[in-house]
């Protein structure tokens, strides 16, 4: 017989996937449904064609850090989703790459090839259509 010990359980804090809150890089500007990125040094930024960024997902909301430093403002990011995004017209997402990883172009635009190891990684694509690429 098993018996339950007092005073051995951890009450361990827990949140929801879904949304993060993500320190803004200094004099960005950051919109509400475009790729978030962090940058090398951890700080959320637009999606742009540069290696060394990680994807996070989507901005939830617009954050104007113009002006400010590393942190100085924070900012909503939504992830464990898929997101469309566009298909680059010059190097486009094919139904070939679905399950595998694509890369970012800008901040709402993904292609399929880094360009000789000039992009970072985007998500896993899930979905090509005439609308673009659905990403997770």
């Amino acid at each position: 017989m098993s018996s339950i010990l007092s005073g051995s359980d951890r009450q361990t804090p827990r949140r929801d996937l879904g949304l993060i809150v993500v320190p803004v890089k200094a004099n960005a500007i950051v919109r509400a449904g475009y790729i978030a990125v962090a940058g090398a040094t951890g700080f959320a930024e637009e999606g742009k064609t540069a290696t060394g960024l990680t994807y996070l997902g989507v901005f939830d909301e617009t954050i104007d850090n113009t002006g400010g430093a590393d942190g100085d403002c924070v900012v909503q990011v939504r992830n464990h989703q898929a997101f469309l995004f566009d298909n680059a017209s010059a190097d486009k997402v094919t139904q070939a790459l679905v399950g595998k990883k694509c890369y970012i172009t800008d901040a709402q635009t993904v292609s399929a090839t880094s360009a000789t190891n000039t992009k970072s990684e985007a998500g896993v694509v899930l979905e090509v259509t005439s609308e673009g690429v659905w990403i997770a």
